[in-house]
Formats: C-alpha cells, structure tokens, sequence
C-alpha cells in the first residue's frame, strides 16, 4: 500500500477531490458576498487596462487573485468553475505536501501529515467563496516543495518556481511582501558572512538569495505600479491603516477585530451588536476619516491608531494578544454572542498550537540538524504571524499556512523523537542480554 502511494500520490488523495467537489457544489452561491465583489471588480478592471480607479485610489488587495479571476470574467463562465477551481488546487495542495515531506522523512510519516492536511476541516470554507485563501494556500504548498526540491535536486526549474511562487503569493497576500522584504535584507545579512563562517547552512544563502531575487523580480512591476500612484517606495495597499485603526481601539470589550466604515453594516451579523456603543467609540474618529479619500485616508487611519497606541499602549498589547487568539481559534470578537460551533473552529488547532509549542524547543535544540531551508521556512511562518499581530485577522487567514507548520512539524519529530512500541522495547532488552559469540 505504502509503495502504491508513493509511485502514484495523485490517485491516493484523489477521494479528497471528489469531496471538496461536492462540498463546493452544496456551499456554492451564484450571488456575489462580502469581499468577492472586491476581487471581481478588481479582474474587470485589469480586463480594462487599469488596476486602480484613476479618480480615487483603490489598492485594497493585490493583484494575484484577480489576475487568475481574469479568463474566467473575459470568458463569462458561470462563477462556480472559479470555486471548482479551489476545490482542485486544495487537491494539488495535498499532493505537494506529501511530495515535499517525502523528502526528509518516510512514507509513513508523509501520509500521516498530508492526511492531517487533508482533514483540515477549517480551510473548506475557503473553497466554496471566491476569496484568496485557497490560492494562497495552493502557493504556500508549492513555494514549500519548490524550496525543498530546489536542495534536493540540480534543476534550476525548482529555483525559478519558488522564486515565482514567493512573488505570486505576495501579489496575492500582500502581507508577505513585507516579510520577502525581512527575509531579503536577512539573507543578505548571511551572505556577508560567508567568507567568516564557512559552514555547512550558509552555503545554502546564494541560492536562498536568487528564489528571493526572482520574487523581487515578479513584484517589482506592481511596486513600480504603486509608486507611480503614490510616490511611495514598497507601498503594497492602502487597506493596512483601517486595519490598524480597529487594531489600536482603546475601548473595553472592544478586541481589534477588523469593523466596516459603516458600522450598521456589522450589526447584520450577529445576534448581538452593541450599535449605540460603536457609535459613541467611533463616530467621530470616523467622520473625519472619511472626509479624506484614498491615500489620505490610509494615513488618517493611521494617524489615529498610532495616537490611540501611544495613548494606550496596555491596550494595544492586550488587543495584539487578542488578535492572536482570533488567528488561531477564531476568538474573541467584539460584541458578538458565540455559537457551538465555535468550538468545531477551536478544536484542531488546539492540537496545532500543543504540537507547535512542544516542537519548538526540540527545533533550538536539535537546530544543525533541521535542515536549512525548513529552518527558513519556519522564519518566514513566524514573520506572518509577527506582522499578522498588529492588524487585524481572521482564522481563515491562518489556513493558508498551516501546510508550512505541519512540514517544520513532520521534520522536528522525525529527525528528532524516536519512538519505540513494547514490541521493540522487549526485543531490545532480549537483545542486549544476549551473548555474543566468542
């Protein structure tokens, strides 16, 4: 069995395809929701030759998911092939997974965590809707196996892959840019150590360097686009001031989770929405926000949140603590009443957490032999859940780069926790006590 899944991984998950198919076909809805409009407006407007409106800036999201959005609106296909494409690109995921822990650890082990992957009820959500964590989590799982392969083998195509896939991923998530940015400066920092240290791992730096030049490379025409726009260096949206704003609230019971503009907008759901309170917090602050458009209003957001952390910084520490429950197990938020399936949201990543905390140490501890690249890896996990802190998230936001933790997990436990059964503990005693022959 195990020989049949390694010779031909894409026929063993190929059941998990056929689930999220029809998952996507029970959960499908033709009517546009919540930020789906966003991205639809946005591959219409590439359609048109443009990005951002030219009247009023407008750079929420990057470009990667509408870009993919694009053939299926010039085309005019029904909206539900773009969700059939998320329930085959969750598929390929899987098999990247496996593919990629295949090559640090056994078959065993590979099946065991591409099927936790596979199980990973909290990213289906994504499938059914046309938002970006499903692309996003497809490129996470082929940047980790590009990476991997790109150290395993003496193709180059490995490293023009990742190196790509680094870049798409930030067009998608604009999020990583900013970590691509702290890796880049990070590698360079290696790099000059070189002729110091001559080890084993910073070997490894100029090919890092050259993925992470390639996804400088693939970026830099939206960067140049933004630039020409703003007349600012690395500016990769004007969504991160909102964001901030919510995030820096000073207000009790309020936790940083992420309000529209229009804060009637959020009373319509959940059962409980404190109206009255939202607006004496915000009103004014929103007021004049809103007077501004697109840039200046970015920075009014700004202005405001930095004047809310200085003024509470206790406040602030306590939302960023908040805001790292809400990443990870989808609580708490403001003024809404739980359901039961809360609880559904907050179980498998209760495990996650418990295994990530406990790998940890064995990672200090065992840390020349982890190898470079995962090492690396798990930088840039930890820089999305740094700079995931500060503004305001989602659980869904944490899906994407689940497939990160469960190989750093697969390759903490296997090269370092050996685990014997009564069996093997029985027949080794029976074997130390024997006596060899003279």
């Amino acid at each position: 069995m195990l020989e049949k899944i390694k010779q031909n991984p894409w026929y063993f998950f190929s059941p998990f395809l056929v689930l999220y198919v029809v998952f996507v076909g029970l959960l499908h809805k033709d009517a546009l929701e919540g930020d789906e409009g966003r991205y639809i407006m946005f591959a219409q407007n590439l359609l048109n030759g443009f990005y951002s409106p030219k009247e009023e800036l407008n750079l929420w999201n990057g470009p990667g998911y509408p870009i993919l959005l694009m053939p299926f609106l010039a085309l005019e296909l029904p909206l539900i092939l773009i969700t059939l494409l998320n329930a085959f690109l969750q598929y390929v995921s899987i098999v990247l997974l496996y593919k990629t822990i295949k090559i640090y650890a056994s078959n065993v082990t590979a099946l065991f965590f591409s099927l936790i992957w596979a199980c990973y009820y909290p990213s289906y959500r994504g499938m059914a809707e046309i938002l970006t964590e499903t692309l996003s989590l497809f490129l996470i799982t082929l940047v980790i196996f590009s990476i991997c392969k790109a150290f395993h083998s003496s193709k180059k195509i490995y490293v023009i892959t990742a190196g790509v896939s680094i870049g798409y991923l930030v067009l998608t998530k604009i999020i990583f840019g900013y970590a691509l940015l702290i890796l880049l400066v990070f590698l360079l920092f290696l790099n000059s150590l070189k002729s110091v240290f001559k080890t084993a791992s910073l070997s490894k730096v100029p090919k890092l360097l050259s993925i992470h030049t390639i996804a400088f490379v693939c970026i830099l025409p939206y960067i140049s686009y933004t630039y020409a726009m703003t007349s600012r260096f690395f500016y990769f949206g004007n969504s991160g001031g909102m964001s901030l704003y919510w995030m820096s609230t000073p207000f009790e019971n309020e936790y940083g989770d992420w309000k529209n503009q229009n804060l009637r907008d959020e009373c319509t759901a959940c059962a409980l929405c404190n109206i009255e309170q939202l607006e004496k917090n915000h009103r004014q602050n929103l007021d004049y926000i809103l007077q501004f458009k697109g840039l200046a209003r970015d920075d009014a957001y700004k202005k405001i949140a930095i004047q809310n952390i200085k003024s509470h910084p206790a406040k602030f520490l306590r939302n960023c603590f908040a805001n790292q429950s809400r990443l990870w197990f989808g609580l708490p938020n403001s003024y809404h009443t739980e359901q039961d399936t809360t609880i559904l949201k907050f179980l498998p990543n209760v495990f996650l957490l418990t295994f990530f905390l406990i790998a940890l140490p064995l990672w200090c501890y065992n840390f020349k032999s982890v190898p470079s690249e995962v090492s690396l890896l798990l930088f840039l996990l930890l820089l999305y859940l740094i700079l995931s802190t500060i503004v305001s998230v989602y659980m869904r936001q944490f899906c994407v780069v689940v497939p990160i933790i469960l190989l750093w997990l697969s390759v903490i436990f296997s090269r370092t926790l050996t685990i014997k059964t009564k069996f093997e503990v029985e027949n080794d005693g029976l074997l130390s006590n024997q006596k060899l022959p003279i």
